[in-house]
């Protein structure tokens, strides 16, 4: 069949042969197929090299590029079947593998000097058609401060494709590349010495945590903007931050694409196209399906980084309790009852909960109170960052399946919520969003404390405004000496309106509100 279906000009070669498959198994850069778990990085620098982004003239594969679909079929494969049993182990590092052979560890530890000189730190400078982002100024005032700045954000969110841009004159490195690893581990000072002219980007900085010992003693000789490091596994990249370089690194986090950042022609004629593609910048910028793209994203980057903090050997249950995750986005989070569903202890509910937020897949709304003792002990509310990937997890197959479906009252108000979070985020500041809800069941669906000012949201789907809309706005307005004018009403209509309670705003404007 592969030979059937493949390109013209594209060469067949089977791994059942011994002398290839040991070829592709130590030298993955050089023979770049998917049998050898090595291979994967390989594969993701070759991508990333190559962005599958629109170009003038024709395109040779129009629609899903057929490498990267089975680039996103790779993981899966690779963790279902060679990994069945959930052993995970770090295949950056050959040495550490059970089993590995001495030839495969002295290959590593000596083509070391071969990437160093040729394809270890990439100065090249590439052209990287993008959608400019607001985050771009925060990182730029941060770097004339801090020796290091830090990236962080999901995996897909565009921090290296907006690193290399903002830096193309930059060395750079990434430790998911298993010959970088091995050099970063072996010779640290020599690794951070390529820096030392022009500055150095460090991709998935998180994967060898040694380096930010020695990176503290460099930080402290260079002068502002040296080192930029960036990462899509917030707890262990925080981690490593707090214990070497507090005080020497400024954190800025990216997320995925804001309404405000797409081409105006990209927001469409209705919020639930909006919801149901979502906005990561790989999906905006290509042909590659909405739900193609979620599937893989959370059969690969979610489960990989999930085994990388906790090695969890049922995964089945795991996206299950993902999917009872999404069934309760803008719900009031019980943790018993979370825990109950998935067939899992309270704690470890927590502990899976705490995953999901350090890959930026959920955040956490704490309610508001005016005493924060009392905020922190109420039960919070459940919000996912992108509400493409939501959909996916409800199992809703298309854009005009939410027109009538029971969840589309909660997705719109967690497509509110999500750009909220993201305009704060992209200012460099962090996010301060809370709700309101009293023991009466009074509730407003959305405190943003972010300027430091409180200002009221209430989210309704309907494109029709009714007089109910406003009672909650009006009493817990009052009640917290919020004034009228930040008082707004976000709701699935496409006009405007000035109301002596309230200011109502259209879907479109809520969604590019700064």
């Amino acid at each position: 069949m592969l030979l059937r279906v493949k390109e013209e000009a594209r060469r067949y070669v089977s791994l059942d042969s011994m002398p290839v498959r040991m070829l592709a198994s130590e030298d993955p850069e050089r023979f770049l197929q998917r049998y050898a778990p090595q291979l994967l990085p390989a594969i993701k620098l070759r991508c990333d090299a190559k962005p599958f982004l629109p170009s003038e003239g024709p395109q040779p594969n129009a629609g899903l590029g057929t490498e990267l679909y089975y680039g996103s079929y790779a993981q899966p494969y690779l963790e279902r079947d060679i990994d069945p049993d959930g052993q995970a182990v770090d295949i950056a590092a050959p040495s550490s593998r059970p089993g590995a052979s001495a030839r495969s560890t002295f290959y590593s530890i000596t083509t070391m000097h071969l990437y160093q000189s040729i394809d270890c730190f990439a100065t090249q400078t590439y052209t990287y058609p993008m959608i400019p982002r607001k985050l771009e100024e925060h990182i730029r005032a941060s770097a004339r401060y801090y020796p290091v700045v830090t990236v962080t954000g999901p995996r897909q969110s565009g921090k290296t494709t907006l690193l290399r841009s903002m830096w193309p004159d930059k060395a750079y490195a990434s430790l998911e590349n298993p010959d970088t690893l091995v050099f970063a581990s072996s010779d640290p000072r020599g690794f951070l010495r390529q820096g030392d002219k022009g500055g150095l980007i460090i991709d998935e900085a998180q994967r060898h945590p040694a380096l930010f010992n020695y990176l503290q003693g460099y930080a402290d000789e260079s002068g502002p903007g040296r080192y930029i490091l960036s990462g899509s596994n917030n707890f262990l990249l925080m981690e490593r931050i707090t214990q070497s370089l507090a005080g020497r690194t400024a954190i800025t986090t990216l997320l995925p694409l804001a309404a405000a950042e797409l081409p105006p022609d990209a927001i469409g004629d209705s919020w639930e196209a909006m919801a149901w593609t979502g906005f990561f910048p790989r999906v905006r910028t290509t042909e590659l399906p909405a739900d193609q793209f979620s599937r893989d994203y959370l059969a690969t980057y979610i489960e990989r980084d999930v085994r990388l903090v906790k090695n969890i050997g049922d995964l089945s249950a795991f996206r299950r309790f993902v999917k009872l995750c999404a069934g309760r986005a803008g719900q009031l989070l019980n943790m018993n009852g979370l825990a109950s569903d998935a067939g899992i202890s309270v704690n470890t509910a927590k502990s899976w909960l705490g995953l999901l937020e350090a890959a930026w897949l959920v955040v956490i709304l704490p309610p508001w109170h005016e005493n924060y003792n009392k905020r922190v002990i109420k039960s919070p509310k459940l919000y996912w960052v992108d509400t493409g990937l939501l959909c996916h997890a409800l199992d809703i197959a298309s854009a005009s399946d939410l027109a009538y479906h029971p969840y589309r009252g909660a997705i719109f108000e967690n497509l509110i919520v999500a750009e909220r979070y993201k305009a704060a985020a992209n200012q460099g500041k962090s996010p301060e969003l809370y709700f309101w809800r009293d023991s009466t069941g009074r509730e407003v669906d959305i405190v943003d404390n972010s300027s430091g000012v409180p200002a009221l949201w209430e989210c309704k789907s309907g494109m029709t405004i009714g007089s109910d809309y406003f009672k909650q706005l009006d009493y817990i307005g009052d009640l917290m000496r919020v004034p009228t004018e930040r008082r707004l009403l976000a709701y699935g209509g496409s006009e405007d309106q000035t109301r002596s309670a309230a200011t109502v705003l259209a879907w479109r404007t809520a969604l590019l509100r700064p």
